[in-house]
């Protein structure tokens, strides 16, 4: 009986899996700082722990901490972009790569200028300073904005650095510390340069795209059930006027299930509850080997005490015996010796006495 092709496809986690999620807290952050997709992310064999093992990236070991297979079918895998449907997974590289942006980028997806700036200035008290608003201060080279950017700095520090940067601030305006964020941003746009484009560096160092990938990746999930990244994507920077945050920063040969929850009638879903299975059992079995081995040691270690308390009763019976013994001499020697004594004693006033008579 033959059987069709199938891939493996490799999930490691550093916690234990008890079920899966279409999105989690970490991946929607890196949606907005650098446009990765969020969904059910693998790999192939021992790649990412590999990766993570030689220190190239800035996982922990910890991360690989547990590991699932998910089989799928061979003809899962596409690359034809016109054929894509949800239960299929696109493979992506060069040679589709400009077929499938042109499907799903939309122009009217980019952000403008100014909303970009407008969500560098919230990032700001937070992340203590914006690299883009560095480059439009570098620009402006004006005292008005620059005084209200080190304000926007230190809005939401500690109780007493504000208290020390107010004291010193209402020095030259007694008005700026009464201003929030919203003002803020108003004086900010202001003086915001006509021309003004954020450079690559400073997007990358504020975690900001100029794209909404969010628009983007909902879109493509909409229409095909995963996107595998081949490697020949990874010096891939910019797609026509577009910049992409997200294709150098893939590391390996991988891939995204968008909703795992549902892909292939929740085919994964099933094979994480076997390996579960197969997981408990091997715990319990390993649980109950752990025991048998811990009442084995507490046997031989009974053993090893009763023979022990065997060999010194026995050695206290001995000596007990020899120091009775060596009393027993000690007390026939002592009266042999007074016997001795008396006899002498006698014998001499035996003497004596007749030699009186």
């Amino acid at each position: 009986m033959s059987h069709s092709a199938e891939r493996i496809l490799i999930h490691y986690s550093k916690n234990k899996l008890t079920d899966l999620k279409n999105t989690t807290t970490d991946q929607i952050k890196l949606l907005y700082s650098l446009g990765k997709p969020t969904g059910l992310w693998y790999a192939y064999g021992e790649d990412w722990k590999e990766f993570i093992k030689n220190k190239k990236s800035g996982h922990s070991v910890n991360n690989t901490k547990f590991r699932y297979e998910f089989t799928l079918p061979e003809d899962t895998f596409i690359t034809d972009v016109n054929k894509e449907s949800p239960k299929s997974i696109l493979v992506l590289s060069k040679e589709n790569f400009d077929n499938f942006m042109e499907i799903y980028i939309d122009q009217k997806d980019k952000y403008p200028i100014y909303k970009i700036v407008e969500i560098a200035i919230n990032k700001t008290p937070q992340d203590k300073g914006s690299s883009i608003l560095d480059e439009i201060a570098n620009i402006l080279q004006d005292d008005v904005f620059d005084e209200y950017y080190q304000h926007l700095i230190n809005l939401y520090n500690s109780e007493d650095n504000n208290r020390d940067y107010q004291e010193n601030d209402n020095k030259n305006n007694d008005n700026i510390n009464n201003i929030g964020i919203e003002d803020i941003t108003e004086i900010l746009f202001d003086r915001l340069p006509e021309d003004y484009i954020p450079s690559r560096e400073a997007l990358e160092k504020d975690r900001i795209t100029m794209y909404n990938w969010n628009k983007f990746w909902d879109k493509v999930s909409n229409k095909v059930g995963g996107i595998e990244f081949n490697t020949d994507l990874f010096d891939i920077k910019k797609w026509r006027d577009i910049d992409l945050p997200w294709t150098n920063k893939l590391d390996i040969r991988s891939g995204v299930i968008f909703k795992p929850t549902t892909f292939h009638n929740g085919i994964l879903v099933e094979q994480l509850k076997l390996q579960q299975m197969v997981r408990d059992t091997k715990t319990k079995r390993y649980t109950q080997y752990k025991r048998h081995r811990l009442r084995k040691s507490l046997r031989k270690s009974l053993r090893k005490r009763n023979s022990l308390r065997k060999s010194l009763r026995k050695s206290l019976r001995k000596s007990l015996r020899k120091r009775n013994s060596l009393r027993k001499r000690n007390s026939l020697r002592k009266r042999n010796s007074l016997r001795k004594s008396l006899r002498k004693s006698l014998r001499k006033s035996l003497r004596k006495r007749n030699n009186n008579r």
